[in-house]
């Protein structure tokens, strides 16, 4: 009786395990429900996540300058050495955080991905037929897009779903828009979340390119 008992919990263990891992069509598993990426329908996080942070680089680095030549001219004070120690030290951070986000062309290579280059001279300008924003290496990441009058147009959809000819490395989100984009500026303020649970909120201007 004790022996059927242990049985009868190891197959139920069992098969919750095999549940868990199991992929379904709804988990975005199956094959026909990847995200299909075509060459103008979709950012990629990262690109956009380093080109905020090379702008607060160029930021810091003018501000290192100004500090340095006061300083130099014996103008500066404590208050201007301390100021330039933490300008400096925050930009080494965020030279080290730019440093570890990898761009897509380089995770194209690594990993053999299939998926075609994104259209655009850089990442912030932004095809209007933008449908899905792709990411790697993070546990969540949510876009909200403004027009210039701070009006909410759009936001991207709770669920991500694995990109198809990926390596199954790109995860995507649907961004659900209120209207078609035209030619113009916009704002996306993003947070991301990476694996370790590190969050960064940041926001880029998007141009975007009507066609």
């Amino acid at each position: 009786m004790k022996t059927d008992l242990i049985k009868t919990k190891v197959a139920f263990l069992l098969l919750i395990l095999i549940s868990v891992l199991s992929c379904s069509k709804s988990d975005g598993c199956d094959e026909n429900s990847k995200v299909v990426l075509t060459e103008s329908n979709y950012i990629f996080e990262g690109d956009l996540y380093k080109l905020f942070l090379n702008h607060q680089i160029d930021s810091l680095t003018a501000r290192q300058n100004v500090l340095q030549e006061i300083i130099d001219n014996n103008q500066g004070n404590e208050e201007t050495t301390e100021d330039l120690a933490s300008t400096v030290s925050l930009k080494k951070e965020t030279i080290a955080i730019d440093l570890s986000i990898p761009d897509l062309e380089s995770l194209i290579s690594k990993f053999a991905i299939r998926i075609p280059p994104r259209v655009g001279p850089r990442p912030g300008v932004t095809p209007s037929d933008l449908v899905y924003i792709a990411f790697y290496g993070l546990k969540e990441y949510n876009g909200v897009v403004f027009d210039v009058n701070n009006k909410i147009i759009g936001q991207t959809s709770e669920t991500a779903k694995l990109v198809k000819d990926s390596d199954d490395k790109l995860y995507a989100v649907k961004i659900d828009l209120s209207e078609i984009f035209r030619s113009g500026s916009y704002h996306l303020k993003s947070k991301r979340i990476d694996l370790s649970g590190n969050q960064a909120s940041y926001t880029n201007e998007l141009s975007v390119n009507e066609k």
